[in-house]
């Protein structure tokens, strides 16, 4: 009986995770390999309504357990204008979209992996290279040993910032980053997401799982130079009425970059990234979850032709990729461009649109 081809997965978070997962349901021998776990301090993310579908085709979505994602029937968005406009779900096929709780959702992913046969090895890749037909790297441990380790395939699903894995260029697209985290909500708060737009940047704020509210001013990080950034999230969130209006006081204040960047290409002859790793969006496109979950099925699927003679089908991965990061460029300038038109002047705007 021959040996199944053995796929080593950079990476832990949802695309790796479902990346491996179903690679393993094909029979493929599959390891994740990821660095120390870490909880995520309390951000809220939004899973699509194309995100759940997902999950329901990958058979997951009835698994999921209770709390974990609550529903967002409606987004509550002061964009092109300071009046707010409601959008519902009531008409998407897919049904609405969902507050998730990013830690319990990622360790209850993994642990669907590693039920479906994905073993978890905890450590850094390091050293990569390509030996007759294979890879070889190596991992090292948090204590500082390292072992030589081997694939047939790789996923790179390093996110966002992860760990440098050369085999693309990182393309960067702009430098945003949030400020924000937990608040306590008013009584009136609701259940919508909400997206404001002001001067000096932009206000997400959504419930989060277990009853508080997340809210996060989007920042230029270039622009944050010689700044204190509790003082100017302060700051900002005065000059958000609707944000401010749903919160009992001003968010914690936590700097993390949200940049978009991409890695061109996306793919090569035995390997492929997926999510944040091959293109990281900005969340005001609300995709990155749905988007992480279909390129996991998509890379799958190139492993799994790629395994039945298809010569092509690493190549057609990375054209696929390029043609994403393409349109997702035009679609970032489109949605900057309809609030732009509010503070033409301000550095802010002016730099989401060079």
């Amino acid at each position: 009986m021959s040996k199944a081809p053995a796929v080593a997965v950079f990476g832990a978070g949802p695309a790796g995770t479902m990346a491996a997962l179903q690679l393993a349901r094909a029979g493929l021998n599959v390891q994740i390999i990821a660095r120390q776990l870490q909880r995520r301090c309390g951000f809220a993310e939004t899973l699509s309504p194309e995100g759940r579908s997902a999950l329901a085709l990958a058979g997951l979505w009835g698994r999921l357990p209770r709390g974990v994602a609550v529903p967002c029937p409606v987004v509550v968005s002061a964009w092109e204008r300071p009046e707010p406009s409601y959008r519902s779900f009531i008409t998407n096929p897919y049904g609405c979209a969902w507050h998730v709780d990013r830690p319990r959702f990622d360790s209850w992913l993994l642990s669907e992996a590693e039920i479906a046969g994905v073993t978890l090895v905890t450590g850094t890749v390091i050293g990569i290279r390509r030996t007759n037909g294979h890879w070889a790297f190596d991992v090292r441990h948090t204590d500082g040993k390292a072992w030589a380790a081997n694939a047939d395939f790789l996923v790179v699903a390093t996110g966002r910032y992860g760990p440098a894995v050369r085999l693309g260029n990182r393309e960067r697209i702009d430098a945003l980053c949030l400020i924000g985290g937990l608040s306590e909500p008013m009584a009136d708060a609701g259940n919508a997401l909400l997206i404001e737009a002001a001067a000096d940047g932009w206000w997400y704020s959504a419930p989060v799982p277990g009853g508080r509210m997340f809210a996060g001013w989007m920042m230029d990080a270039n622009l944050m130079a010689g700044k204190r950034y509790g003082e100017a999230m302060e700051a900002a969130f005065s000059r958000a009425p609707l944000t401010r209006a749903r919160l009992a006081n001003p968010p914690e204040a936590c700097c993390v970059g949200v940049a978009s960047s991409a890695m061109r290409p996306c793919a090569g002859k035995g390997w492929i990234a997926v999510g944040d790793a091959a293109l990281a969006r900005d969340p005001l496109s609300g995709e990155g979850l749905a988007y992480a979950l279909r390129s996991a099925r998509e890379s799958a699927e190139t492993i799994l032709s790629a395994l039945e003679g298809d010569p092509s089908a690493w190549q057609a991965a990375s054209i696929r990729g390029a043609a994403a990061v393409a349109q997702y460029r035009n679609q970032k300038a489109f949605a900057y461009r309809a609030a732009q038109h509010r503070w033409p002047r301000e550095r802010f705007w002016a730099r989401r649109l060079s």
